[in-house]
């Protein structure tokens, strides 16, 4: 995990963001952290609502092991949390998006997959046949909005997030 020498949360994020981040010295933690603060205030109802709807709740990106430890230690409401560090494999790649198929126990163009990344989400995820959303939210989100891979997702979802 990378921290800027502020220590803000919003720049709790990857290191590739945060050199890109003129406004921030960036140093290594020498271990990773997630808790409860680093999630988004609307993620846990938005999680519980979608569960309480029958929906199969998978939380799959490119992160560490020890990230995806961390995360199922939050007790998030999915059904299943995975990344590519427990497979081995990262996005864009084709197979992590089959490995994602495998765990949502359904098929794919019954499959809905949130990205904010057209590169690494909307483009290799519609490839592998899913459903998608360009969700804009965040650095990245926001960053590649405007780009015709995102326009290309099947939905658009833009929550402004005042704080954050």
């Amino acid at each position: 995990m990378w921290r800027c020498w502020r220590g803000e949360r919003s720049c709790i994020r990857s290191r590739a963001l945060l050199l890109a981040c003129p406004n921030h010295r960036v140093r290594r933690t020498e271990t990773e952290h997630l808790d409860e603060a680093d999630l988004y205030d609307d993620v846990r109802p938005a999680l519980t609502a979608l569960r309480q709807a029958g929906v199969r709740v998978v939380i799959a990106g490119n992160q560490t092991a020890r990230a995806g430890e961390l995360l199922r230690d939050l007790d998030l409401p999915a059904d299943v949390i995975a990344t590519s560090g427990d497979w081995g494999v990262a996005k864009p790649r084709t197979e992590f998006f089959h490995r994602v198929l495998e765990i949502a126990q359904a098929p794919a163009e019954r499959t809905f997959y949130v990205g904010d990344h057209p590169a690494n989400d909307i483009g290799p995820a519609s490839a592998a046949g899913l459903r998608t959303a360009h969700l804009r939210r965040g650095p990245w989100g926001h960053l590649w909005a405007d780009q015709d891979a995102a326009a290309a997702a099947d939905w658009r979802i833009d929550i402004a997030v005042l704080g954050r």
